[in-house]
């Protein structure tokens, strides 16, 4: 099991990936969202999130 006498050593697994890919949606570079499209955004990722509520 991994001590936590280093805490930076457990995490050093993850340091490669991109925390940011998986918590945005894909909008193309300088593209801005709609207040409606955020909306259906945030309404989709929270339904799919809670389905085990």
């Amino acid at each position: 099991m991994a001590t936590h006498d280093n805490p930076d050593e457990e995490l050093s697994d993850y340091s490669d990936v991109e925390i940011e890919s998986c918590s945005e949606p894909d909008v193309e570079e300088g593209q801005r969202m709609t207040d409606e499209e955020v909306k259906d955004w945030l309404t989709n990722t929270y339904r799919h999130s809670s389905n085990n509520l």
